[in-house]
């Protein structure tokens, strides 16, 4: 039997890394998840031009479709320039927060990063001194990060909204 399910909605799941989990509902209010790979994803997207190409000139979502694909090449390049720092972070200067790798090739290496977010006496007596991890992107900080012993997110800052929680 095929069960006809309808779309829900779409979850970030942050763990180690990140995943898409995609969320279905069948009529009986029953619910169905999907993690798909990044092949399946590659996949929907490529068969999608065909359907347009198959629609057009008469569909309303060729545009649409196309402003999607805009928006993918350049968060694609905006990605590009991502990277994460870990180290100690020991310092405010210049408006920038200073990093000092502590481990590996680059240690003793100071990090000098623009923080994308505002910078309180509140924040600074919490993480000011402390191990930390940077996810940088475009020379912006967005999101430092600290572990406990078992390598789970034991606190961040700044803090993710409701929306971007994983459940």
């Amino acid at each position: 039997m095929v069960k006809k399910l309808r779309f829900s909605k779409i979850d970030l799941v942050e763990r180690v890394g990140a995943l898409m989990l995609v969320t279905f509902l069948d009529d009986t209010g029953d619910m169905y998840q999907w993690a798909p790979k990044w092949a399946d994803v590659e996949q929907i997207f490529l068969k999608q031009i065909n359907i347009e190409r198959y629609n057009k000139p008469e569909s309303e979502w060729l545009n649409k479709f196309a402003k999607t694909a805009q928006n993918v090449v350049e968060g694609a390049q905006r990605i590009e320039s991502a990277f994460k720092v870990s180290g100690r972070f020991q310092a405010i200067r210049d408006q920038k927060l200073i990093f000092e790798v502590e481990r590996g090739e680059l240690k003793g290496y100071e990090y000098d990063l623009i923080p994308g977010f505002e910078v309180t006496l509140d924040f600074l007596d919490n993480w000011l001194n402390n191990y930390v991890e940077a996810l940088v992107v475009n020379d912006i900080i967005i999101r430092l990060r600290t572990y406990d012993n078992d390598g789970e997110v034991e606190r961040e800052y700044p803090q993710p909204e409701p929306a971007d929680m994983p459940w």
